[in-house]
């Protein structure tokens, strides 16, 4: 599909912090993704992401894009699983 993006990345246990999301690395990693997926959407005219279940970095992507989708002006943001896909 053009236009489209999707994630991919370690669980949380391979990372030190495993499973605080409070933890300093962690939120700059949510940070950049969140920084990247925005460039995307501005920059490459990017509306759909697809998001798997899996925890760590793909849920982090979820949890992101909802967030973006939020945004004022961010109507058209689709994300999403393949399959099943979930539109926002």
């Amino acid at each position: 599909m053009k236009n489209a993006c999707t994630f991919t990345g370690p669980k949380p246990t391979r990372f030190k912090f495993k499973y605080n999301e409070d933890y300093k690395l962690c939120k700059k990693i949510k940070k950049s993704m969140m920084t990247q997926m925005k460039r995307l959407y501005n920059e490459k005219s990017i509306r759909r992401f697809y998001i798997t279940s899996a925890i760590g970095a793909h849920m982090w992507a979820g949890e992101l894009a909802l967030q973006l989708k939020s945004q004022p002006g961010a109507d058209s943001a689709k994300s999403g699983s393949p399959p099943p896909l979930l539109s926002i």
